[in-house]
């Protein structure tokens, strides 16, 4: 084979594989914009989630503690303790 072919088809395939190189880093910058995007809704949405059930558990304590004040017994037993 004469060498001004052979420079030829290595200038060719140099060619092709520099393009799908260059596609295939193009696609890996797209989708991993695309999973960063994701990963910072989720992250937003886990901290709105953890606020809420923050909030949530304070609720539950403060009630469980206004009715443990507020229950009849506890007051009875308050009122025993006073006693001289």
């Amino acid at each position: 084979m004469e060498s001004w072919a052979i420079i030829a088809i290595v200038a060719i395939l140099a060619s092709f594989i520099g393009d799908i190189y260059k596609r295939m880093l193009t696609y890996k910058n797209d989708v991993g914009g695309r999973v960063e995007a994701e990963l910072g809704d989720i992250r937003q949405r886990l901290d709105n989630l953890e606020e809420s059930i923050g909030k949530r558990d304070i609720v539950q304590r403060i009630n469980a503690l206004e009715a443990i004040v507020t229950d009849a017994k506890f007051e009875l037993n308050r009122q025993i303790d006073r006693l001289p």
